[in-house]
């Protein structure tokens, strides 16, 4: 009997070993990344003298926060997109954000608040968005569809000449 606790005894110890050492693995295998800043060496850090960041007016943190170089990743491709397109797409970018919010900051159009709802230099989702936003049927174009209905006059006087129209299509 003694021989056959030591055996249970065994087995919840190495069942115990085995429980803890998967949640080790699974402590490992979870990466924290800071998205409130760029990973050192992607950071403009160091590459700016103290002087030139003081003639463009940027402070310590701006330069820190900034990136080297800004990609845009496609989903669709899996990959970042070419870099000589950057430049093409911020173009677009910045028309079609100058557009929606209008020409005063102070006084941004109707739209503008869909500009939050869209990352960054995604030109495909900002259109898909205005659209989706500008084809909603508003109270006015309800409105005209009820009354249309509701003054509706028939073509034709009887059921027999609508059937017989029918029969010659």
């Amino acid at each position: 009997m003694h021989e056959e606790t030591r055996k249970r005894e065994f087995v919840r110890r190495l069942l115990d070993k085995s429980k803890k050492e998967k949640e080790k693995e699974k402590t490992r295998a979870i990466e924290i990344i800071d998205l409130t800043r760029p990973d050192p060496t992607f950071s403009q850090k160091g590459i700016f003298a103290d002087s030139v960041r003081e003639a463009f007016g940027l402070r310590g943190w701006e330069v820190e926060a900034g990136f080297i170089e800004e990609k845009f990743y496609r989903f669709d491709t899996k990959d970042f997109e070419a870099s000589d397109f950057l430049a093409g797409r911020k173009r677009m970018w910045d028309w079609m954000v100058g557009c929606v919010e209008g020409p005063e900051p102070e006084k941004k159009l109707f739209c503008s608040h869909i500009l939050k709802t869209v990352d960054k230099y995604d030109v495909a989702q900002l259109l898909r968005n205005l659209r989706e936003f500008l084809n909603v049927e508003n109270f006015s174009s309800v409105g005209k569809k009820i009354e249309q209905f509701f003054t509706l006059t028939p073509r034709q006087k009887t059921v027999f000449s609508y059937i017989s129209r029918v029969r010659e299509r």
